[in-house]
């Protein structure tokens, strides 16, 4: 029972990524403010800076993050809990909601990246015609 107990209470402190959709990402924002102050005050004190915890301000990174620490930490540990606890396999379900909404995050960003590089790279095409031709 002890065992449990203390393996219950361990997955309701990583369980706010089974919350329904809004509040996971309420509690996310919170968690990444918090990883993002770390890092910082880590830089300023001159300590060697956390890897995960940097450069939270890009989405992708943020995305990313979150859907290692699901797919590693909370669906493994909430897994178990909810075979143990059937009336718990709701969570579940709203952990694969909230990765895939990361998924989906990190997917928009990388077609976003990929259309500035396209933009980017047609602007340098165009530029360089335009050199040709007066140069030319």
């Amino acid at each position: 029972r002890e065992t449990l107990a203390c393996f219950t209470l361990h997955c309701c402190d990583l369980g706010a990524q089974t919350y329904p959709e809004d509040q996971a990402w309420a509690w996310a924002q919170r968690v990444l403010a918090e990883f993002t102050a770390q890092s910082n005050e880590e830089a300023e004190l001159g300590l060697p800076e956390t890897p995960y915890m940097q450069n939270l301000h890009d989405q992708g990174n943020q995305a990313d993050l979150q859907i290692g620490f699901i797919s590693y930490v909370v669906e493994p540990s909430w897994s178990i809990l909810a075979s143990v606890l059937p009336g718990l396999a709701f969570t579940l379900d709203n952990l694969a909601i909230n990765k895939q909404f990361y998924v989906n995050m990190l997917d928009s960003v990388a077609e976003e990246r990929m259309s500035e590089l396209s933009s980017s790279s047609a602007t340098q095409q165009s530029s360089a015609h335009s050199s040709e031709d007066m140069c030319g």
